[in-house]
């Protein structure tokens, strides 16, 4: 398999891993929202330093803080923030109207790397984005919010806290492709050259951040969790944190990013399909935006070929 196949792969399954961290979340419901970042940062980093120590690579962390301390700071910072302005705009709003907004991310972040990074997108990316932001409005339904419902402040507030989840995933994403490029033209990329190794450095570095800064108003709670809770939190760090982190590290790096991003978009059809499963319904909307976003990514998978026979097409007229 070649490495656009790895890393789009990787990207789309790590978006399933993403996917199911709605299980844990509700199941820690009770407890604050920066609490819940906080232990999924703090066992995300537990489970990745011990993969870490175990290969004798642990160097590769102190490597990586010397070099790039900012850089992991910023994207662990992005990334903190992406999820604590998401549980918020779900608060205000609806989760159908959060999800829909925080997952304007990639599409952000294409336009910052045409912008800031000079990589153009192609329009087969472009159309394909714009599929994949319609199924994910079937998906989520946001047009279903009643204003009605909820204080006019906490809607708008709401809405606000999902458009800031948005741009800051689009940030996170932005900030790793242009780390990567600048890890690989470093002297550490030929001095530490085990690329996946440094993936999973990265994603334990982030996990640490995220811990961090939520560590002041989250830990206080933490004597309210029970046994269960305890196991839920860790495994909340171990399959949509450690392993998700790693798997979308990788598919940045081996994939050309307006590509691969898009694979991570199967993390709502997962929600929804969760979701669903919970209700025992499988309704349309759920049917309609799938089909919608698994279309977009057979069109970045298949682009070369459309091209292909675009140009045949050309040649033959």
């Amino acid at each position: 398999m070649e490495d656009k196949s790895k890393g789009r792969l990787a990207a789309f399954t790590s978006g399933s891993l993403m996917g199911l961290v709605s299980i844990f979340v509700n199941r820690l419901s009770f407890l604050p929202t920066q609490t819940i970042v906080s232990l999924r940062g703090i066992f995300g980093f537990f489970v990745l330093l011990i993969l870490i120590l175990s290969m004798k690579k642990g160097y590769y962390l102190s490597a990586m803080l010397k070099k790039f301390a900012l850089f992991i700071f910023l994207i662990g910072l992005s990334a903190s923030f992406t999820i604590f302005f998401y549980f918020k705009s779900i608060q205000m709003t609806n989760p159908g109207t959060a999800a829909f907004l925080l997952y304007t991310g990639p599409v952000w972040a294409v336009i910052f790397m045409w912008l800031f990074l000079k990589r153009v997108p192609k329009r087969e990316d472009i159309l394909s984005f714009i599929i994949a932001v319609i199924g994910i409005a079937f998906l989520t339904e946001p047009w279903t919010i009643d204003i009605n419902d909820y204080a006019r402040s906490n809607l708008y507030f709401g809405l606000f806290y999902g458009i800031l989840s948005g741009l800051c995933l689009g940030i996170y994403n932005t900030l790793k492709i242009q780390f990567f490029s600048q890890w690989e033209n470093s002297k550490n990329s030929t001095k530490l050259g085990n690329m996946n190794v440094v993936m999973i450095s990265m994603a334990a570095l982030v996990c640490l951040v995220n811990f961090f800064t939520f560590a002041y108003p989250g830990v206080k709670y933490y004597d309210d969790l029970g046994s269960n809770d305890w196991v839920a939190a860790l495994l909340m760090g171990i399959i949509p944190t450690a392993l998700a982190f790693s798997l979308i590290n990788y598919g940045l790096q081996k994939d050309y990013a307006g590509d691969v991003i898009i694979f991570s978009y199967s993390e709502p059809v997962v929600g929804s399909i969760i979701t669903a499963f919970q209700n025992d319904i499988m309704p349309w909307n759920l049917l309609l935006g799938g089909i919608l976003i698994i279309f977009a990514n057979l069109l970045i998978v298949m682009k070369k070929r459309i091209r292909k026979r675009i140009k045949q097409c050309n040649v033959a007229q």
